[in-house]
């Protein structure tokens, strides 16, 4: 804006006075406001404005008189310094992966048109910003996403002007990280009953809702043998896709109870443990190949189901105890039982149209109805 001194000695005129503009010594064509607009000149240019009184004067104002002009001073059009608002810097933490949006203001008295945003982080990478302004300031909010860590010692905006000018902040973050879970775990023994001569298998889904870490979970498989840790596995997980593993069947026997317990993790935090347990019984066991026993079994109502011929059941001089059938045989020949005990049944040993079997060096006593049934079977 450029101001000039009027004076009117004979104070009845109309003034009609105006200005010219020049920029680095050009005329400004058609420009003749007191005003000049920011669109015609640059930061360095100089600007001069020449100020020009006239009034009109006569019957009717009809005649214009024009005053000597008068040419101001030149003025350099200087750069104003872009600076960051106190208190504007905040961050928002993802709810699901590991990123934040971080946003910040900064003023500048030449528009807030002068300014750009950029920012430099020590992990990970961030988008290009979105800006709100409003009149001299500006907000620059950037999005920034990691896989490399939880913590940012370093989060680094600057705020440039067209004029290279600048102002810098620094500060770091924490970020949310969502721990994985154990959705789904079972254990079990593939036969009819949960005996101790299969393997028993530990099925285990893992999720992770941070996208970042599906394809990094793993989980720590423990074994508990009646609440005593026995051994642990490490296993890799895809997330929501289910893993197995495996306890050997010589490691268990009858009557104990077995737990699989599985504690998840995403290379930043454990999950919660979950745990599933079954119990050893090996009482009812559908046997359909030769089996060398490794424990007492007991407490059973049948002890063990023949389902196939030529099978040895070796008792290993251990004990089968119970009330109704100890060694079940119906159908099938050449069973040979060796070095049992079977006592406290109904039926000791019941055989029935099974031919060609043998019992040998063991004892079958305290039986209720018979020790050794045999029915429809020749060659005992």
């Amino acid at each position: 804006t450029c101001n000039g001194a009027y004076i009117d000695v004979e104070n009845d005129q109309v003034e009609d006075s105006t200005w010219n503009w020049t920029i680095n010594g050009s005329l400004v064509e058609n420009e003749h406001s007191q005003t000049l607009s920011s669109d015609y000149f640059n930061k360095t240019d100089q600007v001069n404005c020449t100020y020009i009184p006239r009034d009109y004067y006569g019957d009717q104002n009809e005649i214009l008189d024009v005053g000597d002009a008068l040419t101001s001073l030149g003025r350099i059009i200087s750069n104003s310094d872009p600076f960051i608002l106190d208190n504007t810097l905040s961050f928002t933490n993802f709810s699901i992966g590991h990123g934040f949006n971080v946003s910040v203001t900064a003023h500048d008295e030449d528009g807030f048109e002068d300014m750009s945003a950029t920012i430099d982080v020590s992990l990970g990478e961030c988008n290009a910003p979105t800006y709100i302004d409003n009149n001299l300031e500006r907000t620059a909010t950037f999005t920034c996403n990691h896989t490399e860590g939880l913590v940012l010692e370093d989060v680094n905006i600057t705020f440039t002007d067209l004029n290279d000018a600048t102002d810098l902040i620094t500060s770091s973050n924490v970020y949310y990280n969502n721990k994985p879970e154990v959705t789904a775990i079972s254990t079990t023994i593939l036969d009819t009953t949960n005996n101790s001569y299969k393997d028993i298998t530990c099925d285990i889904t893992i999720e992770d809702v941070d996208p970042e870490d599906a394809s990094i979970l793993s989980a720590n498989i423990t074994w508990l043998k009646d609440g005593e840790v026995i051994g642990d596995t490490p296993v890799l997980f895809e997330s929501g896709t289910a893993n197995t593993t495996i306890l050997d069947n010589n490691e268990t026997k009858d009557g104990e109870e077995w737990t699989c317990r599985a504690v998840p993790f995403d290379e930043w935090e454990l999950g919660d443990q979950e745990n599933s347990s079954i119990l050893i019984d090996s009482c009812g066991m559908e046997v359909t190949t030769s089996l060398d026993l490794d424990s007492n079994i007991t407490g059973c109502n049948n002890g063990f189901i023949i389902k196939d011929a030529n099978i040895e059941v070796n008792c290993n001089d251990y004990k089968i105890e119970g009330t109704l059938v100890g060694i079940n045989s119906t159908g099938y020949n050449n069973l040979i039982i060796n070095n049992c005990e079977i006592k406290d049944f109904n039926y000791g040993v019941y055989i029935k149209e099974s031919n060609d079997n043998i019992i040998k060096n063991s004892k079958v006593d305290d039986n209720f109805v018979a020790g050794i049934y045999l029915s429809e079977s020749d060659n005992l």
